[in-house]
């Protein structure tokens, strides 16, 4: 319940500065503050990833640049799970709040959802990252996800959104008939990200 929570909330929150949203459940905040936790170190972690990738590399061997690469597409895919996560926990945790309209999630005093939104930007500008994943550098910016298409695409074009969903959810019923366990997964999983994205997406537009 949301006393048992309470002693783990106040030592996180302490550790933090992070202050209580007034009317809403303790122990589903804490879950979202776990969350943007986890996303903030991987993304610490693909800044300094990033960087290493900048540096002039003369002197590194191929299996160094090819073990810098690795590291790098790992990470990316670590914070976009953590990403959904956090998308996930702040619904939740709006869901159980019992004021109106829902409230924003404070992070250091600014919207976590929408400090999600660009805070990959500068992943547009590492030259061997567009490289490595043969996109444009437009491709990278506000886009956390890190789908193929950007939020600001998707604003453009909602109607193709929920087409896309509808289909991902089709194709999730198709395998779990057909027994296809991987498949089924698979669309599971396209399925949260592309609800995480619509989250984002209506972010941004009531800002």
């Amino acid at each position: 319940g949301q006393s048992d929570s309470a002693p783990g909330f106040a030592s996180v929150a302490a550790a933090f500065e992070f202050v209580h949203h007034v009317g809403t459940d303790p122990a589903l905040e804490l879950q979202a503050l776990k969350a943007i936790l986890i996303r903030e170190g991987f993304v610490s972690q693909l800044q300094s990833a990033s960087e290493d990738l900048l540096r002039p590399n003369e002197l590194a061997t191929p299996a160094e640049l090819e073990g810098m690469s690795a590291t790098m597409l790992d990470l990316l895919a670590q914070t976009r799970d953590a990403s959904v996560a956090v998308v996930e926990g702040v619904v939740r945790w709006r869901e159980g709040a019992s004021t109106a309209p829902p409230p924003v999630f404070m992070w250091q005093k600014q919207n976590y959802l929408l400090k999600m939104v660009s805070d990959l930007n500068y992943l547009a500008r590492v030259e061997p990252l567009l490289v490595m994943l043969n996109v444009k550098a437009e491709a990278i910016l506000n886009n956390p996800l890190m789908l193929e298409n950007t939020l600001d695409d998707r604003s453009r074009d909602e109607a193709a959104w929920g087409e896309q969903l509808e289909a991902t959810l089709a194709a999730a019923d198709k395998a779990a008939m057909d027994g296809d366990a991987d498949g089924q997964r698979q669309a599971e999983e396209k399925a949260r990200m592309q609800r995480a994205e619509f989250v984002l997406m209506s972010e941004l537009k009531f800002d």
